[in-house]
C-alpha cells in the first residue's frame, strides 16, 4: 500500500501478529512522481517452523545510477552492516553482490538450506564474501583478530561488541577479485560449512573458490 500515516499504523498492527516475514520497500520517485532507480528492500524473517523469532535481516539495493554502486556507497553498506551486527549481536553477516536467495552463495553452491545452517551459525561459518561477519567462537578457532590480521587476507579486521568479527577483504567490493577470494577462502576454510561444491547453472557469477576438477 502507498505510504501514509494510516498505512503505517496498519503495518504496526500487522507486526503485532508476528508474521513469518516482513518486507519494507523504499522507492525514490523521479521528477514526474514515478518510481525511479535506487529502490531498497529491507526484510526481516524467521526460519521455517519458528515464526515467533525473526533471526534474519536482509537488505538489497539497486544502484541509483549505472549498474554498480559507487565505491563510497559500497563502503557505506559495509559500515551499515558493522553497526547493525554490533547492535544485534549477529553471528553471521555479509555484504556481497552475488546472493540472490535466502541462502548464502556458499550454501547455494553446496545445496545447503538456511533452515539448517542459521541455528548453527556459531558452530559453522555460513559463507564468505567481500565483507563477512564471523561468530566470535569461530574467530577464536581461527586464532582471533590478531592472527586473522596477520594473514594479510583482510583489509580490515575488527572485533565487535559481543565478540563477533567484522572482516573486510578489500577496500571496496570492486577490488574483490579472484585472488582476494582465494585468500579469504584459504583463511576461513577450517570453519566453513562443509559439503560437495557444485557449479549452479545460471549462477556462474558466484564469488567462490571452486576446487579444480
Amino acid at each position: 500500500m502507498p505510504y501514509s500515516e494510516k498505512s503505517l499504523r496498519a503495518v504496526a498492527r500487522a507486526l503485532q501478529r508476528r508474521p513469518h516475514i516482513v518486507e519494507h520497500i523504499v522507492t525514490p520517485l523521479d521528477e514526474r512522481g514515478f518510481p525511479g532507480k535506487g529502490t531498497v528492500w529491507i526484510t526481516v524473517s524467521a526460519i521455517e517452523g519458528d515464526a515467533d523469532t525473526w533471526v534474519k535481516l536482509k537488505t538489497e539495493a539497486v544502484p541509483v545510477t549505472g549498474s554498480r554502486h559507487s565505491p563510497d556507497a559500497q563502503r557505506r553498506w559495509a559500515e551499515a552492516l558493522k553497526r547493525r551486527a554490533a547492535i544485534n549481536g549477529a553471528c553471521y553477516g555479509h555484504v556481497t553482490d552475488d546472493c540472490l536467495t535466502d541462502e548464502t552463495p556458499l550454501e547455494t553452491a553446496l545445496g545447503a538450506v538456511d533452515v539448517v545452517t542459521v541455528p548453527r551459525c556459531d558452530l559453522e561459518l555460513r559463507g564468505y564474501s567481500w565483507v563477512t561477519v564471523c561468530a566470535g567462537a569461530l574467530g577464536a578457532r581461527l586464532g582471533g583478530p590478531a592472527a586473522l590480521t596477520a594473514t594479510g587476507a583482510f583489509d580490515e579486521v575488527e572485533e565487535l561488541p559481543g565478540g563477533a568479527l567484522f572482516l573486510r577483504a578489500t577496500p571496496t567490493l570492486d577490488d574483490y577479485g579472484e585472488a582476494a577470494i582465494e585468500r579469504v577462502f584459504a583463511v576461513l576454510e577450517p570453519v566453513l560449512i562443509k559439503g560437495e561444491m557444485r557449479r549452479v547453472f545460471g549462477m556462474e557469477h558466484l564469488r567462490l573458490h571452486f576446487p579444480s576438477a
